[in-house]
């Protein structure tokens, strides 16, 4: 009996015992059917003595959203209880409940999906310090690094505002793995390194270096001080940078560019001075070379379809063996064999393989390349300086040169190293210090360290004076100073440049003109006419205009000097070209007639002489209408340093500014090299006008 009585005790606890767990699997089995408040209230009374369980039952129904319990703090509060106290409870208990869907991955899913709730009510707008809030309460959520990311990007907005070496530092400092590192470390070095050198001196740039020499704009500093320095551009500043900054990285630039500035008069007895003078010179060798072939002027010229070179009497020194070969350009050519470029020196040496699809002469030690539709730079030894990789490259202009890589530009400098970003989608070469640029569909101008000096606000602009721009908005062009100020609003169809002190500006198809302040001192009045553009600059207080379908001349005050009696007129000039019914003559600025009109057509004077046309053959004239060059040709055209191009038959030859032929018309092409030579092409010969002897070089 007394052994019944045990039997049944133990049968009352072990009841006990399950009626106490059913309560908590009431409450999930209430949660299943969506009764809440049956769910809650149960769960709620066993909070305490079985808080794994019932803390996470009650954060699933303050995160579901179709009851009125809904309450997302709580839901967090609730699944950290949850997840902090499911360690307690014993395996039995774990397995009993589990039959219910909870258990660790249950709790890590929620806290999880509690967390993305949190996430989507964030946004880039939030505060940072609820972005920071996200991150301190869920540091295992899966959108932490999303969070983390605009958090970082949030404080680095800040500091950018601030725009101080010691905002950047700081952002540094409080977050050493932020994906932003790279992009702060770069804004505090450009950040310190303005700072420290604001006053643009050579000696706070040599103070920068001292105390930053891990900076990346040690060679910029290095750059400005050499920049600086050598300012003048004369033996003198050159030998002072050399000896003051012995370390400084454009130092064997420095001895080159010396050596080029002394050198202005190239021969071997300078070559021998140099020595002399500077025996530190460091490249010995070049100088030897220099020494023996300074004497040494070779021409390309063209024998059975292969290219070699010819001395100033046609002496062939460098043997037709090369498909194609250029002029030598500090000492070297542009040469080409088996569809290959290289560059050979003047003693016919391959100083740079044939490995190259295209090339240029070199420039200030320089050679633009491609190969493949890609282009770089070589050096005088051939080393690679930017890498041959680039759709577009420009020239060097002030030390940068611009290249396009991947659809965007950057600035380079001459030992390759980028100066600017590749942030344009348009670039242009250095003038004055300043590069326009594009960004999307608007210019702007930049300084040599890429800052703004004027921001990409218009379609286009372009510098009227030094303190104003000509811009282009909606089609229409206007005035704008460099504080963003409009001068004269942008109403014009085309605004010209200064000349003579006043500017072209079209309205409507009509003529006025503007100061160098943006005034209009003559209202839009007269008429477009063809090359009005150039015709109607002011020259000498003076500029040629048309009203009423006449031509005229007019004054800075816009009043008629020359009336507009006239069908047609040439530039202003001594002796202007007039057209009055079917012919052509000559006028003074007076307006009298200096020479009847007897031409079919003419051009102004220029340097004293004029073209004229009569019949369908032109010739040269002089102020007292005598023939210079007899008119006898179908075409002459007036080109730089005094000559003419004279055409008859599709054959060219070339007279001097003094009528006389210094090239017969016998050649097939003719075309201007450079300031000292004229290369004459006919059929498979090549021959050259060298102006300096006057001589025609051919080969013997």
């Amino acid at each position: 009996m007394k052994s019944l009585r045990l039997l049944l005790f133990i049968f009352f606890l072990a009841s006990t015992s399950i009626a106490k767990a059913d309560k908590i699997d009431k409450a999930f089995e209430s949660l299943k059917v969506y009764n809440y408040f049956d769910a809650k209230e149960k769960f709620e009374k066993k909070l305490k003595k079985i808080p794994s369980p019932a803390a996470y039952g009650l954060a699933v129904i303050y995160y579901r959203q179709d009851n009125p319990f809904h309450n997302i703090d709580s839901a967090y509060r609730l699944i950290r209880v949850a997840e902090e106290t499911f360690s307690l409870l014993k395996e039995k208990k774990k397995l009993q409940y589990a039959k219910h869907g909870f258990s660790t991955s249950s709790i890590a899913e929620l806290k999880q999906n509690i967390s993305t709730y949190y996430f989507n009510q964030l946004s880039p707008e939030s505060p940072i310090a609820n972005w920071t809030r996200f991150l301190e309460r869920n540091p295992i959520a899966q959108e932490v690094k999303r969070a983390t990311f605009v958090r970082d990007s949030l404080e680095l907005e800040v500091a950018k505002q601030k725009n101080t070496s010691l905002a950047f530092s700081e952002f540094i400092t409080k977050y050493p793995d932020s994906e932003w590192k790279q992009a702060s470390q770069s804004a505090f070095y450009v950040a310190q390194y303005k700072e420290e050198t604001k006053n643009g001196s050579v000696s706070s740039f040599s103070v920068f270096i001292q105390k930053f020499p891990e900076s990346p704009y040690v060679n910029q500093a290095q750059d400005e001080i050499y920049k600086i320095t050598t300012d003048p551009n004369t033996v003198e500043a050159l030998n002072l940078f050399i000896t003051q900054h012995p370390t400084n990285r454009n130092k064997e630039e420095a001895w080159r560019r010396l050596y080029q500035v002394y050198m202005y008069e190239y021969s071997d007895e300078r070559i021998e001075q140099f020595q002399m003078e500077f025996p530190n010179y460091p490249f010995v060798n070049e100088l030897k070379s220099d020494l023996q072939l300074a004497r040494l002027l070779l021409f390309p010229c063209q024998v059975l379809m292969k290219y070699g070179a010819m001395d100033l009497q046609g002496n062939l020194l460098i043997p037709p063996v090369y498909e194609s070969l250029g002029l030598f350009s500090e000492g070297l050519a542009l040469a080409s064999k088996n569809g290959k470029f290289g560059y050979i020196n003047k003693a016919n040496e391959v100083v740079i393989p044939f490995q190259f699809n295209s090339g240029y002469d070199y420039e200030q030690g320089r050679a633009l390349v491609e190969l493949t539709d890609k282009f770089g730079l070589i050096d005088r030894t051939g080393k690679i300086i930017l890498p041959i990789e680039f759709n577009d490259i420009g020239s060097f202009s002030e030390g940068l040169i611009y290249a396009q890589k991947n659809e965007k530009y950057a600035y380079y400098d001459k030992f390759g190293q980028e100066r600017i970003p590749a942030l344009f989608d348009e670039a242009y070469s250095f003038v004055g210090g300043l590069a326009k640029v594009q960004i999307g569909n608007k210019q702007a101008y930049i300084n040599s360290v890429g800052q703004y000096f004027f921001p990409p606000k218009y379609t286009s602009i372009n510098f009227f004076t030094n303190d104003l721009l000509i811009f282009e908005e909606d089609d229409y062009f206007g005035l704008v100073d460099l504080n963003q100020n409009v001068v004269l609003p942008a109403e014009y169809d085309e605004i010209g440049f200064l000349a003579d002190g006043l500017a072209i500006v079209e309205s409507d198809g009509d003529l006025g003109y503007i100061d160098s302040n943006g005034k209009v001192v003559i209202e839009p009045k007269f008429e477009t006419f063809a090359n009005s553009n150039e015709l109607a600059q002011f020259v000498d207080g003076l500029a040629i205009a048309k009203q009423k379908d006449k031509m005229g001349i007019i004054d800075k005050t816009g009043k008629f000097v020359l009336k507009n009696t006239f069908t047609q007129l040439g530039k202003e000039s001594s002796l202007i070209a007039f057209n009055k019914g079917k012919l052509w003559g000559f006028i003074d600025p007076t307006g009298k007639v200096k020479i009847s009109p007897t031409y079919l057509w003419a051009e102004s004077f220029e340097k004293g002489t004029a073209i004229v046309a009569k019949e369908d053959k032109q010739g040269i004239i002089k102020a007292d209408n005598t023939e210079l060059v007899p008119i006898a040709y179908d075409e002459i055209t007036r080109i730089e340093q005094g000559f003419f191009l004279l055409e008859n038959e599709e054959k060219f030859g070339l007279a001097n500014e003094t009528g006389k032929i210094v090239v017969p018309v016998e050649y097939k092409e003719i075309r201007q090299l450079n300031d000292t030579i004229f290369v004459l092409v006919k059929e498979q010969q090549l021959e050259y006008l060298y102006l300096p002897e006057n001589t025609i070089v051919q080969q013997q």
